[in-house]
């Protein structure tokens, strides 16, 4: 498990046992005639909240392993230089823009990889009938 994730597996099988027991509790007290809309309403928000909250680990998870095999990806490519100062010139220009490798992997909508991107691209997944979403290109796995 990346250590973006905030919640440990246990945790997030906690918080979700949770709450299925709300929503048993919610069916129990509709069944004896207790108006329960607020607290639906409350529980549905929460919900909704940890679904997020799931989504954007994801995200995030995904672009920190595409970053990762990106960076590996160019340190390889330095190693096939065959003169050894112009193959330190290739790892320290690699080091050297970290920065701004970071915020495409981040911040940039056109990175197909980016934790942007990946946001939105789970979040229109987890939300959109899959018909539609097939047809747009933000919602494509890349």
């Amino acid at each position: 498990m990346a250590s973006t994730q905030a919640l440990t597996e246990d945790r997030k099988k906690r918080l979700n046992e949770a709450i299925k027991r709300t929503w048993d509790f919610i069916k129990e007290m509709k069944a004896l005639g207790v108006p329960m809309t607020d607290l639906v309403d409350k529980v549905q928000v929460l919900e909704n909240a940890v679904q997020t909250g799931k989504d954007l680990a994801k995200a995030a998870d995904e672009a920190q392993v595409s970053l990762e095999q990106h960076t590996a990806n160019l340190r390889s490519l330095c190693n096939t230089v065959p003169n050894e100062d112009e193959r330190t010139i290739c790892e320290v220009q690699v080091e050297r823009n970290w920065q701004a490798r970071n915020v495409n992997f981040t911040l940039s909508l056109k990175n197909k990889n980016s934790f942007v991107s990946n946001a939105i691209r789970i979040t229109l997944q987890r939300y959109m009938p899959e018909k539609i979403c097939q047809m747009l290109e933000s919602c494509k796995n890349p």
